[in-house]
């Protein structure tokens, strides 16, 4: 997926704000109201709605989460960011659950 579909799936004039999963508060849970497989750029990642904006999770949870996207039942899951953790000395990484 190019930058222009990218922006058409996030730039509707209804859309909701996409967020950095590493900007949000820490231990706040959002409910998902929906989950999408987006192929960007640097491959496929997964893009959570909540009720107030969109967020990418990382790239690493995509594998975990693609066969439970068939399944998925809205506003009945949710996640929290759990701040930076260091996974690499030069790279911290956002985390979420």
């Amino acid at each position: 997926m190019n930058l222009r579909e990218i922006n058409a799936v996030c730039s509707k004039v209804d859309a909701k704000p996409l967020e950095k999963l590493k900007d949000l508060p820490i231990g706040v849970v959002y409910t998902i109201l929906k989950l999408k497989i987006i192929n960007g750029h640097y491959g496929e990642s997964i893009l959570v709605e909540t009720e107030d904006f969109k967020v990418f999770l990382p790239r690493r949870v995509t594998e975990v989460f693609r066969p439970l996207i068939a399944n998925f039942t809205p506003a009945k899951y949710g996640f929290r960011s759990l701040g930076i953790q260091e996974i690499t000395t030069s790279h911290p990484q956002p985390s979420s659950r």
